[in-house]
């Protein structure tokens, strides 16, 4: 969404809960019009990979991207296989969009090198589910449980780590499921969530040891190849 591009705090805070792992050639799953994007870049990857479905986002990742990024209009299978194995896949906000997100793991796990990462963010607690969800085409929220659920219906991936961050703001997405029930927050409400109260969200997190919060990040890591299928 647009309107989101200019929650610059919030997407530089997803990207320093797991930037430890852009290293090698990574692949970015639906990367928007690049929110994501430019601060993969800043942890300077061998090799970046943004795919995205939607043609107009493409051609903006390709002109803000083009020369430092390989940009492939379409999703994960239309990457072309001389992209090589990858060290780490990035889907941040974009798994709650896909209907059948288990085969969609499933077939990302097998683009990763042996030992690689997924890395999935995104919206979290079945229970938060708004009319904004609604309307800006989620098909669920995650918690810990549906994201290990999903890691272990692959048979490929082990997760490593789950957080949830953004504590604060979990109470303005609670105010809105249960007593605003907004489609659509106003631009005005975007910048107060960027500027007072994701800077409070991250210190409170801490302090919460990241137990709590409307978004959670999870890595997962793939499990080297049985013999049976190095042969």
């Amino acid at each position: 969404m647009p309107l989101f591009l200019e929650a610059h705090r919030f997407h530089r805070y997803y990207v320093d809960l797991f930037g430890e792992c852009i290293v090698g050639n990574v692949l970015e799953v639906g990367g928007g019009q690049g929110a994501i994007t430019r601060h993969l870049l800043e942890c300077k990857p061998q090799r970046l990979t943004v795919c995205e479905p939607d043609a107009d986002f493409a051609a903006i990742l390709r002109d803000r991207f083009g020369e430092v990024a390989e940009i492939v209009p379409g999703r994960l299978d239309d990457v072309p296989a001389e992209a090589g194995s990858f060290d780490a896949i990035v889907y941040v906000d974009v798994l709650e969009h896909i209907g059948d997100d288990q085969d969609e793991v499933r077939r990302a796990a097998l683009r990763l090198k042996p030992d690689g990462t997924l890395v999935i963010g995104g919206p979290a607690h079945s229970w938060l589910y708004s009319p904004f969800d609604a309307a800006i085409g989620h098909w669920r929220r995650y918690d810990r449980q549906s994201i290990e659920a999903l890691v272990r219906a692959s048979g490929l991936l082990r997760l490593e780590r789950f957080k949830y961050f953004d504590s604060v703001g979990m109470v303005l997405s609670f105010g809105n499921r249960y007593l605003a029930r907004r489609s659509m927050p106003s631009r005005k409400q975007i910048q107060f969530w960027n500027n007072v109260i994701l800077p409070m969200s991250r210190g409170m997190d801490r302090v919460l040891r990241h137990r709590f919060g409307k978004s959670f990040v999870a890595v997962a890591r793939r499990r080297p190849r049985p013999v049976d299928e190095r042969t």
